[in-house]
């Protein structure tokens, strides 16, 4: 009796399942194993990618970088190099974050003080940090010789150290007793500047969207603390104009 009742259930589970398989393959041809939803992660990234856009990007800076007005007319263009992070929230938004570091000589003399006793040569250094927002236009609506260069315009503001150090044996006579102490051989001075930089730049794709080539413009307002210092016929007011070539990688 025992060995009846089990020959039955086998043979209930045994139609029953065959009976299952064939009604899934009726209400689905396709119906295949598990396997066959696995989703192949490159391609799932790609198709991600395409429907996103943009994501997370780093970015290496290298160009110049050149004050205005009277700091313009005592520094050469300077060498500056930096890193800039960015996170996209949408198609557009972005959040950036940059830090760099700039060199330039720095002189006063007669030829541009326009007082006799005056010969100083300085080494400035510059670290600016910077956090701000970008607007990165949806190539999907631009015409396409637009959409080739992938535009963007940009919003930060920022904080900038600078340490400036006397070079060699300065002149400093034609100077009052309080900037002489300043300028002394071997002296340096630092300071903290504060401000807000604005400007945009174009990127191009060099490889699978992935590595773009571009280049980045920013004009940045600068406040100095000793702005009001006067050196002969300059003063120590400037803004700041950096060029940058940037080498970028998209995640």
């Amino acid at each position: 009796m025992k060995k009846l009742l089990f020959a039955l259930s086998v043979t209930i589970l045994t139609i029953s399942s065959s009976f299952g398989q064939s009604r899934a393959q009726d209400l689905n041809p396709d119906f295949e194993d598990y396997e066959a939803f696995e989703s192949d992660p490159i391609e799932l990234d790609q198709e991600v990618r395409d429907y996103f856009g943009r994501f997370f990007q780093s970015s290496l800076l290298m160009g110049t970088g050149i004050f205005t007005s009277g700091l313009g007319r005592a520094n050469s263009a300077g060498f500056l190099i930096g890193a800039r992070f960015i996170y996209y929230f949408d198609r557009v938004w972005a959040v950036e974050l940059a830090g760099g570091w700039a060199r330039h000589n720095t002189f006063y003399n007669a030829d541009n003080t326009d007082i006799t006793g005056v010969d100083i040569s300085l080494k400035t250094t510059l670290i600016p940090v910077q956090l701000g927002v970008r607007y990165a236009f949806d190539v999907k609506k631009l015409p396409r010789s637009f959409a080739l260069m992938n535009p963007y315009l940009a919003f930060d503001g920022e904080l900038i150290f600078r340490s400036e150090s006397v070079q060699g044996s300065p002149t400093v006579l034609g100077l009052n007793s309080d900037q002489q102490i300043k300028y002394a051989a071997g002296s340096v001075s630092n300071s903290t500047a504060f401000g807000t930089a604005f400007g945009g730049g174009l990127e191009f794709d060099v490889y699978r969207n992935q590595l773009f080539l571009g280049m980045d413009l920013r004009y940045h307002l600068v406040f100095w603390t000793d702005s009001s210092e006067i050196i002969g016929a300059i003063d120590r007011r400037g803004h700041y104009f950096t060029i940058l070539g940037s080498l970028t990688y998209n995640y």
